[in-house]
């Protein structure tokens, strides 16, 4: 069956990357209405999707015989492999000999139905392009990232998505915003779907409900028109939905910054703990031994959450630190075949990462309301970006998420 939109390799192929971008441009640029093909106002109203990925020594190249490795070494995951290679052919092909950028192509056997997806793939990061409807990602990209170990989306917390709002100077062009509260492992759970709502609305109902923002839609104008409309997430990616014609390269500006912003992120929060020297250490001077430096994230938590007088034990959404405690100790034991934790005290626990073989300590400060992680020599930022997420899931109303270098004079 053919599939809207109709893309193939050769769109794409010996092209830049801003030529690319372009491309993809074309089929969310807005069009006159009686201009419009039928077929076209009924079936299919495009969003242009961007996730971005951290990777480990892995290329797009590589997917294939990643997969074939896991098959023949039977590993866990071997039959979620075996059912997608009879599910779909997958192509994968760079798309010009000198960048190592690529174009992944999955065609399911039964129905013909192609997924189209080209990749931007840099050092560290991808950017990952996409027409694919939401109801599709699961079963496509999703599930090939999900099994290959060497890359993983890199999500942000509300706190990060709030942040990267205000950085971008978006406060102004926020037309709506989705709201999330949902402790972990509690029947009571409220989402928040704001329609031209700014950040006013949504500090009103945090106040009432205790949620924080997991999406933000923007609109960027030249006065008084919309030109690019958009949507953020906490899922590590964005998406475009309106371009207005004459504004591809405004588009184009909006896709890289907005990418920076997720890249600087995860680079400042997690990845930049390689500049500081991750370790306890002691040096011989004048004055004896002294430590040198060590590299911290703090975590703090809105003070609003706690319960601090009688009367609030009547609000049933907020907790008492013991019981935040409780439910992150909780998480990461219901989590054996990544973590094993071991408490030292009430409020002091030792977690140790089994796939990556990192070790942290994780503090609890109850009077300050604020959660302190201390990496371990050589502990790497997959196992940290982890933790901190994992804490996020447990209680989402964080007011600071931040790296701190302790230095020890």
């Amino acid at each position: 069956m053919s599939t809207r939109p109709i893309i193939s390799y050769n769109l794409f192929k010996n092209k830049t990357r801003e030529d690319i971008l372009k491309i993809f441009l074309n089929f969310i640029t807005s069009q006159d209405e009686e201009d419009r093909d039928d077929t076209a106002k009924l079936l299919w109203r495009p969003h242009l999707k961007f996730f971005v990925v951290r990777s480990y020594d892995f290329s797009p190249s590589m997917i294939d015989s990643k997969f074939q490795k896991i098959l023949l070494k039977k590993e866990n995951k071997g039959d979620s492999i075996k059912e997608t290679l009879d599910r779909f052919r997958i192509f994968i092909k760079p798309l010009n000999e000198k960048s190592s950028d690529y174009y992944l192509l999955m065609e399911e056997f039964v129905s013909k139905k192609k997924y189209h997806f080209v990749i931007f793939c840099d050092t560290k990061y991808w950017i990952i392009i996409t027409l694919t409807n939401k109801e599709d990602l699961d079963k496509t990209i999703f599930h090939i990232i999900k099994i290959i170990d060497k890359i993983e989306i890199i999500e942000i917390t509300p706190n990060h998505l709030e942040g990267l709002i205000h950085s971008q100077e978006y406060e102004e062009n926020i037309k709506g915003f989705i709201a999330k509260y949902k402790p972990y492992k509690s029947e009571r759970q409220i989402t928040v779907d704001v329609h031209g709502g700014n950040l006013n609305d949504l500090n009103k109902m945090r106040t009432i409900f205790f949620v924080e923002p997991t999406q933000f839609q923007f609109r960027l104008q030249n006065s008084p028109v919309s030109v690019i409309e958009g949507k953020v997430f906490t899922e590590g990616h964005f998406s475009l939905e309106k371009i207005q014609p004459g504004y591809h390269d405004a588009a184009i500006k909006t896709i890289q910054n907005l990418t920076n912003v997720y890249e600087d992120i995860n680079n400042i929060n997690y990845e930049d703990i390689e500049l500081y020297d991750n370790r306890l250490v002691k040096t011989k001077d004048s004055n004896g031994l002294t430590i040198n430096s060590w590299f911290i994230i703090v975590i703090k938590i809105k003070s609003n959450r706690f319960i601090t007088q009688k009367e609030d034990f009547e609000d049933i959404d907020k907790i008492t630190y013991k019981k935040l405690n409780n439910s992150i100790v909780t998480y990461f034991k219901n989590r054996p075949f990544r973590y094993k934790l071991y408490s030292n005290r009430q409020y002091s626990h030792i977690l140790f990462d089994k796939e990556t073989r990192n070790k942290v300590q994780i503090n609890f400060e109850p009077k300050d309301h604020t959660i302190v992680i201390y990496p371990f020599k050589n502990c790497n930022s997959k196992t940290l970006r982890d933790i901190c997420n994992s804490i996020n899931e447990v209680e989402s109303s964080l007011e600071i998420i931040k790296p701190f270098p302790i230095i020890y004079n």
